[in-house]
């Protein structure tokens, strides 16, 4: 299985920095990059890059410009292009790499760290899971994590409810464009990818290898999941044929975002302890 090498990976990053370089005080994987997942087409390398709190905004873009070429993502041309990139660069999709302050991850400032729009970020971004399983289940590649960070503890209802807002939504209009080009078909991938990602987390506290946790949710998961899952392992390795997944998406978001929060209300007695989870 071919795999990320982080040696060179940081020493292409450096490389590229110049003398920006010694600004940077760690550089941090994430998501399917370290859960040993084969690359896809439909997605990048999740790379976090942490530098020095001396850093002002505009040497933080400038930075950022300069490791752009980790987003290889693919994205059509033109207008529509245009739409898509601004799409990513509102809500951190296929923004890699993403690039913070110390201060900005020690206070858990989600718009700094992923570079989101802050009215997206404010009226839904799933803050707390995302940050929490991000921090999680990450793997420092160089320097260290800053003292002090603390990730996220809770798990609330309202944060898995935000996650299905942006997953639904994600899912809903880019299948519209599917029909117009095919690679809008990876914003549809990746709304299952973190409706997957957020359930697991918010019903059991961590993440694992994605393909697992596909297979696991096919299994057990409500309908659509049973083939949805058969189709998103098949489409995330290789763009084909994919009619059936946009008639199963939306229900596909729904239902399990639906059956975890029917699963954590179940986890609670009738004396308000948790009985499991």
């Amino acid at each position: 299985m071919k795999t990320v090498d982080e040696r060179s990976l940081a020493e292409k990053v450096f490389s590229s920095l110049g003398d920006k370089a010694g600004h940077v005080r760690a550089l941090v994987l994430f998501g399917s990059t370290v859960m040993g997942e084969e690359p896809s087409w439909a997605s990048d390398i999740d790379l976090l890059v942490i530098l020095d709190d001396d850093c002002c905004d505009e040497e933080v873009k400038a930075i950022w410009s300069r490791l752009s070429w980790l987003s290889r993502s693919p994205r059509p041309k033109g207008l529509l292009g245009h739409l898509f990139w601004s799409l990513e660069k509102a809500t951190g999709m296929f923004h890699s790499p993403f690039v913070c302050r110390e201060k900005d991850l020690r206070s858990l400032d989600f718009r700094r760290i992923f570079g989101t729009s802050q009215v997206l970020t404010a009226l839904m971004a799933p803050r707390e899971i995302v940050l929490g399983s991000v921090l999680r289940t990450c793997k420092v590649i160089y320097g260290s994590l800053p003292e002090g960070l603390s990730p996220p503890a809770k798990r609330e209802a309202s944060q898995l409810l935000r996650n299905l807002m942006v997953c639904f939504s994600l899912a809903f209009g880019a299948s519209f464009f599917c029909p117009i080009t095919d690679l809008a078909l990876k914003y549809v991938l990746e709304a299952l990818k973190w409706t997957v990602y957020a359930v697991s987390y918010y019903t059991s506290g961590r993440i694992g290898s994605l393909s697992e946790l596909v297979r696991a949710f096919g299994m057990k998961s409500p309908w659509p999941w049973p083939r949805l899952a058969k189709e998103f392992l098949r489409l995330r390795k290789k763009l084909a044929s994919y009619g059936p997944v946009l008639l199963m998406v939306l229900p596909g978001v729904l239902n399990l975002h639906l059956a975890a929060l029917g699963y954590k209300v179940a986890a609670v007695g009738e004396d308000g302890k948790v009985k499991r989870y």
